[in-house]
Protein backbone atom coordinates (compact mmCIF):
# COMPACT_ATOMS: atom_id res chain seq x y z
CA UNK A 1 0.00 0.00 0.00
CA UNK A 2 2.78 2.26 0.78
CA UNK A 3 4.35 1.92 -3.13
CA UNK A 4 1.32 3.62 -4.29
CA UNK A 5 2.04 6.99 -2.27
CA UNK A 6 4.37 9.30 -2.59
CA UNK A 7 5.58 11.83 0.02
CA UNK A 8 6.12 15.29 -1.59
CA UNK A 9 7.29 18.71 0.58
CA UNK A 10 7.13 21.55 -1.06
CA UNK A 11 7.78 25.04 -0.35
CA UNK A 12 5.81 26.55 -2.28
CA UNK A 13 2.64 24.74 -2.70
CA UNK A 14 0.22 25.19 -5.32
CA UNK A 15 -3.11 27.23 -3.53
CA UNK A 16 -5.18 24.81 -5.22
CA UNK A 17 -3.60 22.08 -3.05
CA UNK A 18 -3.35 23.72 -0.04
CA UNK A 19 -7.15 24.33 -0.87
CA UNK A 20 -7.98 21.06 -1.50
CA UNK A 21 -6.66 19.93 1.93
CA UNK A 22 -8.67 23.12 3.67
CA UNK A 23 -11.60 21.18 2.06
CA UNK A 24 -11.49 17.85 2.78
CA UNK A 25 -10.35 18.93 6.61
CA UNK A 26 -13.55 20.85 7.16
CA UNK A 27 -16.08 17.89 5.54
CA UNK A 28 -14.26 15.58 8.12
CA UNK A 29 -15.03 18.55 10.84
CA UNK A 30 -18.68 18.87 9.73
CA UNK A 31 -19.27 15.51 10.84
CA UNK A 32 -18.52 16.20 14.44
CA UNK A 33 -18.92 20.02 14.76
CA UNK A 34 -21.62 20.49 12.55
CA UNK A 35 -21.57 22.56 8.99
CA UNK A 36 -20.85 26.75 10.15
CA UNK A 37 -19.41 28.83 6.95
CA UNK A 38 -16.46 30.82 7.67
CA UNK A 39 -16.76 34.00 7.10
CA UNK A 40 -13.52 36.68 6.47
CA UNK A 41 -13.36 39.93 9.03
CA UNK A 42 -11.36 42.70 8.42
CA UNK A 43 -11.14 46.18 9.95
CA UNK A 44 -9.31 48.46 8.95
CA UNK A 45 -8.01 52.23 9.94
CA UNK A 46 -7.03 54.29 6.70
CA UNK A 47 -5.57 58.17 6.49
CA UNK A 48 -7.05 60.68 4.72
CA UNK A 49 -5.01 59.55 1.40
CA UNK A 50 -6.47 56.09 2.15
CA UNK A 51 -3.56 54.37 3.23
CA UNK A 52 -3.85 51.74 5.14
CA UNK A 53 -2.58 52.28 9.17
CA UNK A 54 -3.77 49.79 10.76
CA UNK A 55 -5.89 46.64 10.54
CA UNK A 56 -7.36 43.70 12.03
CA UNK A 57 -7.55 40.37 10.08
CA UNK A 58 -9.30 37.45 11.05
CA UNK A 59 -13.08 35.61 10.36
CA UNK A 60 -15.84 33.48 12.65
CA UNK A 61 -16.97 30.38 12.36
CA UNK A 62 -18.52 28.34 15.16
CA UNK A 63 -20.02 30.86 16.51
CA UNK A 64 -16.05 32.27 17.48
CA UNK A 65 -14.11 35.28 16.56
CA UNK A 66 -10.47 34.41 15.40
CA UNK A 67 -8.54 37.15 15.76
CA UNK A 68 -5.69 36.42 13.22
CA UNK A 69 -3.83 39.89 12.89
CA UNK A 70 -4.09 43.09 14.66
CA UNK A 71 -1.41 45.81 13.88
CA UNK A 72 -1.40 49.65 13.81
CA UNK A 73 1.16 51.92 12.77
CA UNK A 74 3.89 53.12 14.82
CA UNK A 75 3.05 56.55 14.84
CA UNK A 76 -0.52 55.89 15.19
CA UNK A 77 0.17 53.63 18.48
CA UNK A 78 -1.49 54.75 22.27
CA UNK A 79 -4.51 56.50 20.25
CA UNK A 80 -7.11 53.63 20.98
CA UNK A 81 -6.93 52.55 17.02
CA UNK A 82 -6.25 49.17 18.21
CA UNK A 83 -9.16 49.46 20.52
CA UNK A 84 -11.17 50.70 17.97
CA UNK A 85 -10.40 47.99 15.43
CA UNK A 86 -10.80 45.25 18.19
CA UNK A 87 -13.73 46.25 19.33
CA UNK A 88 -15.47 47.16 15.64
CA UNK A 89 -14.21 43.34 15.09
CA UNK A 90 -16.21 41.96 18.11
CA UNK A 91 -19.08 43.65 17.59
CA UNK A 92 -19.55 42.37 14.19
CA UNK A 93 -18.84 38.78 15.42
CA UNK A 94 -21.67 39.36 18.15
CA UNK A 95 -23.63 40.53 15.07
CA UNK A 96 -22.81 37.61 13.46
CA UNK A 97 -23.78 35.87 16.54
CA UNK A 98 -20.39 34.81 18.18
CA UNK A 99 -20.25 34.18 21.64
CA UNK A 100 -16.27 33.98 21.93
CA UNK A 101 -13.07 35.27 20.67
CA UNK A 102 -9.53 34.05 19.96
CA UNK A 103 -6.33 35.17 19.70
CA UNK A 104 -2.68 34.85 20.18
CA UNK A 105 -0.03 36.83 20.34
CA UNK A 106 3.66 37.13 21.40
CA UNK A 107 5.34 38.29 24.65
CA UNK A 108 6.96 41.01 23.14
CA UNK A 109 3.84 42.19 20.95
CA UNK A 110 0.80 42.89 23.14
CA UNK A 111 -0.52 40.66 25.59
CA UNK A 112 -1.43 43.82 28.00
CA UNK A 113 -3.76 44.93 25.53
CA UNK A 114 -5.76 41.96 25.30
CA UNK A 115 -5.52 41.82 29.09
CA UNK A 116 -7.15 45.52 29.25
CA UNK A 117 -9.73 44.32 26.66
CA UNK A 118 -11.13 41.66 28.63
CA UNK A 119 -9.07 38.66 27.23
CA UNK A 120 -7.66 35.81 29.27
CA UNK A 121 -5.18 33.82 29.04
CA UNK A 122 -5.43 29.90 28.21
CA UNK A 123 -2.11 28.70 27.12
CA UNK A 124 1.58 29.67 26.34
CA UNK A 125 4.37 27.97 24.01
CA UNK A 126 7.61 28.46 25.56
CA UNK A 127 10.63 29.58 22.82
CA UNK A 128 8.33 30.40 19.77
CA UNK A 129 10.00 32.12 19.20
CA UNK A 130 14.10 31.61 21.03
CA UNK A 131 13.84 33.62 24.22
CA UNK A 132 9.88 34.50 23.88
CA UNK A 133 6.51 33.51 24.40
CA UNK A 134 3.55 32.66 22.46
CA UNK A 135 0.44 33.18 24.22
CA UNK A 136 -2.90 32.10 23.52
CA UNK A 137 -5.51 34.37 24.95
CA UNK A 138 -10.00 34.12 24.85
CA UNK A 139 -12.72 35.74 26.16
CA UNK A 140 -16.28 35.60 26.06
CA UNK A 141 -17.82 38.14 23.99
Amino acid sequence: MNDELSITTEGNPAQRDCDQVRRMLERYNEHFAGADAALPLAVFARDASGKIVGGLVGGTWWKWLHVDLLWVEDRFRRRGIGSRLLTAAETEAVRRRCGHSILDTHDFQAPEFYLRHGYQVFGTVADLPAGHSRIYFQKAL
